[in-house]
């Protein structure tokens, strides 16, 4: 046991070294001072290692930009990284080593909701500035001081996917969720959305992350015939029950979060991927030159020349937004060493061109972002929402 935790602690040590290494090779502005360091817990083993991984590598592209532009008030940025394992668990060890040991002013959190909500008692009372990376409805507008979200709230992705569940007539619907904390804060925010509109809930399943055959639960949600199905949950699980239902014949419009942006749908669910409505902050385009916009396009352009590669989840953009918001912050703070003036600086982001829209941080709520944007799988390409293509999708399948 002794053996196998010295070896993680190796790595995890050997990880951030390699980040430090990459952000100060690319960027350290000379003649700085110290370091000033940031604190980071995030998935990088474990079932969300993958989408771990994307956050850090989204965070990289961030860090080398802060420290090639000058750093924190001249000094660089430095990273002390910490795995979560994908765990609450795992993320307070975390964070209490960032708070006890290693002593900083602000942290990066992970991208699991769960894991954020675990840590707060560890952050507020300290009056640490922690940044979450997860989109889970309940951990902001809840009153918390020193923690705020770079991400959409999940509850403004329901808002906008009922809406055009709205727009398309559906007058039913059968809901599957997953039973964590995301999955089922995000089904209730849905009933509670849905209670406002006209569609009908027929039937309601729901599934554990370590699932793969969803039979039992689809039998369930098509026995009273819905015009549409809600998946609410992870990328990887509701490719497959995308698929599944499909291939038991569901040929109508699907709803979802933001999972639907991830590449695993496409991937996993090919052809059976059309059909799917979902909202979030941003999609992952299939080359650079198609993105939606210039902030995007330059993002991604750094984002390859550093990873050879492009996204493969949503997490990169949020890592990138939270690194970036963290940097603004600490450069525009009366006192860097001052916690409350950091969240004070914090507050006073009402402008910021992210990569998931324009962050206004002065409601005092954790939420920067006040919307979100809807989108849709055709012809297996994901594309910004039209309602006449999907009607057209709709046709085709009578």
């Amino acid at each position: 046991m002794r053996r196998t935790m010295f070896f993680r602690l190796t790595l995890i040590a050997l990880l951030a070294f390699c980040l430090l290494g990459q952000a100060f090779a690319a960027g350290r502005p000379e003649g700085s001072a110290d370091s000033y360091r940031i604190g980071v817990y995030a998935t990088l083993t474990g079932t969300g290692a993958t989408v771990g991984d994307q956050q850090m590598k989204g965070i990289q592209v961030a860090l080398q930009e802060i420290n090639a532009a000058g750093g924190i008030k001249g000094r660089p940025l430095e990273l002390i990284v910490y795995d979560d394992a994908g765990t609450p668990e795992g993320a307070v060890r975390a964070v209490t080593r960032l708070v006890e040991s290693d002593r900083v002013d602000v942290i990066a959190g992970g991208h699991l909701s769960p894991n954020i909500i675990a840590t707060i008692p560890y952050t507020e009372p300290e009056k640490i500035l922690q940044i979450g990376a997860g989109a889970g409805v309940t951990w902001t507008n809840a009153g918390h001081q020193y923690l705020f979200r770079a991400t959409s709230n999940a509850g403004q992705y329901i808002n906008t996917f009922v809406d055009k569940m709205v727009e398309m007539g559906e007058r039913t619907t059968a809901i599957i969720s997953l039973e964590t904390e995301f999955g089922q804060s995000s089904r209730r925010a849905a009933l509670d959305t849905f209670a406002g509109t006209n569609i009908r809930i027929l039937a309601e399943a729901t599934y554990q992350a370590t699932e793969t055959d969803f039979t039992g639960q689809i039998s369930r949600l098509l026995a009273p015939n819905p015009d549409s199905v809600v998946m609410l949950g992870n990328s990887w699980e509701m490719a497959l029950i995308l698929r599944q239902l499909r291939q038991q014949g569901f040929n109508k419009f699907v709803y979802t979060l933001e999972g639907g942006a991830s590449t695993d749908i496409v991937r996993v669910g090919g052809e059976f991927a059309n059909g799917l409505i979902f909202s979030c902050a941003y999609i992952i385009p299939e080359r650079v030159e198609l993105a939606a916009d210039e902030v995007m396009r330059s993002f991604l352009e750094r984002y390859v020349a550093m990873h050879n590669e492009l996204p493969v989840s949503d997490t990169a953009f949020r890592g990138y937004d939270q690194m970036r918001l963290i940097g603004i912050a600490l450069n525009n703070t009366t006192d860097i060493r001052n916690r409350d003036a950091n969240r004070d600086a914090f507050l006073r982001i009402t402008n910021h061109r992210g990569l998931a829209g324009v962050f206004d941080f002065s409601p005092h709520t954790g939420d920067g972002l006040s919307q979100a944007n809807a989108y849709m799988i055709y012809n297996q390409v994901s594309m910004a929402f039209d309602r006449a293509t999907m009607e057209r999708w709709r046709a085709a399948q009578r």
